[in-house]
């Protein structure tokens, strides 16, 4: 039996990495694999395994004996310093296949080094990115604009080399990330993978002869921040609610439910809805529970999943919406723009009010209209985003990079680089 090792967080660690690795584990066991995941989330908190799982073991991440023992060693990659910064000794002394969940890493690298030591921060920026890029960031912090990992430019510099430069192979979940690894470490193998969960089949469309009309459930998901535009879903829901006819108003009904933590910049949001005139139409729910956040999730018509600006990253919530055939509204950017045909991609920019007002009275319109995009999202599900598929397709990817002999890649090995100039 192959056996891998697994270095990752793990639930009930608040990230969605952690929720996505407990669920890929259990896939990869389930397929015949046995799997020893090292995590340092606190053994009194970790989410045990279903009763029917017998290859897997749990183990502390400082106790990690060394690559010898395995034929795969992955690590689970992101850019949230609570969760990963340990990994990245590890991932030093004992390279591995990074599996890189957001390709900036920029917060990850500015919180290890920037913070004890900015001239050490700026050193290996200067030698990843060379002395112009250094100027460019040291000037834009100097000045007060705040840390560059948290502007609109964070993009210029993903800083996933030194993260990097120790892995032996490489997992990303859209060709926008792939194309930003390759274009910076051409020597480094990289496949393309989708993010998919278990437990999330779609639920059949029912037939809905002589059913009363019924109120739409659109639902926004996560952490609320001032990205992810939830203002503006408001203000075309009542701007809709304005221009809505008084003929068809009681079948074109809606229920906005918001699934997520406001941070500090979203606390306004409630007080927005009630200016608006939107009280009875909105509910926020805060965090919940993951079992709740799921069946809140799986409950919901439409998905209105804005995210502007984007540093590229995969969201967990789309994720799932496209496994479970969920009708979702993105932005056209980043990973977004790579979803089938059957998501709706809309514009950022002066546009993008009107555009999603249509898209909201375009169903609460045309029942037919939203039937049939319901069911090309069902069609999409069943395909490229179907679990089992997909840990299929993980398996094999891993084979190939652990016995890179027996297949041909379109890139070399790793060069190995000093880690951190």
């Amino acid at each position: 039996m192959t056996k891998l090792a697994m270095i990752t967080p793990w639930p009930n660690q608040r990230t969605g990495i952690a929720d996505y690795a407990y669920d890929l584990v259990v896939g990869l066991a389930a397929g015949g694999l046995e799997v020893d995941v090292y995590t340092d989330c606190p053994r009194a908190r970790r989410t045990p395994l279903p009763a029917n799982v017998s290859n897997v073991a749990l183990q502390d991440m400082q106790n990690y004996p060394g690559n010898s023992e395995y034929q795969s060693v992955i690590y689970q990659m992101g850019n949230n310093s609570s969760f990963h910064l340990e990994m990245l000794s590890l991932l030093y002394d004992n390279p591995g296949i990074v599996q890189l969940h957001d390709p900036s890493l920029h917060h990850l690298i500015a919180f290890l080094l920037y913070r004890s030591n900015s001239s050490e921060y700026y050193r290996v920026l200067n030698y990843w990115y060379g002395y112009k890029k250094y100027k460019e960031v040291k000037n834009w912090i100097s000045q007060g604009r705040g840390g560059f990992w948290d502007s609109e430019r964070a993009s210029e510099v993903p800083f996933f080399e030194p993260v990097l430069t120790n892995a032996t192979a490489c997992i990303v979940h859209s060709e926008y990330a792939r194309n930003q690894v390759i274009q910076r470490m051409p020597e480094l193998d990289v496949a393309v993978l989708p993010q998919v969960y278990r437990s999330m089949q779609p639920t059949p469309i029912l037939e809905k002869a002589n059913q009363e009309p019924k109120t739409l459930q659109i639902g926004v998901f996560g952490i609320v921040q001032k990205h992810k535009h939830v203002d503006l879903i408001l203000e075309a829901l009542r701007d809709t609610l304005k221009q809505s006819d008084k003929s068809y108003s009681d079948k074109s009904r809606f229920h906005l439910q918001i699934y997520g933590e406001l941070d500090a910049c979203s606390g306004n949001l409630p007080k927005l809805a009630k200016e608006y005139g939107l009280s009875s139409y909105v509910t926020f729910h805060g965090h919940q529970p993951e079992s709740e956040f799921i069946r809140a999730l799986k409950s919901v018509d439409v998905c209105i999943s804005l995210r502007y600006p984007t540093l590229g990253e995969t969201s967990a919530i789309v994720s799932r919406t496209m496994q479970l055939g969920i009708p979702t509204i993105v932005n056209r950017v980043g990973w977004y723009a790579e979803l089938p045909d059957c998501v709706v991609k809309l514009q950022p920019g002066p546009n993008l009010l009107s555009d999603l007002k249509q898209q909201i009275m375009s169903v609460l319109e045309s029942p037919s209209h939203f039937d049939s995009w319901r069911a090309d999202c069902l069609r999409t599900s069943a395909g490229a985003f179907s679990f089992e598929s997909v840990i299929e397709q993980y398996k094999k990817t891993i084979q190939t990079f652990s016995n890179p002999s027996e297949f041909i890649f379109p890139f070399g090995r790793t060069c190995k680089k000093s880690a951190l100039a």
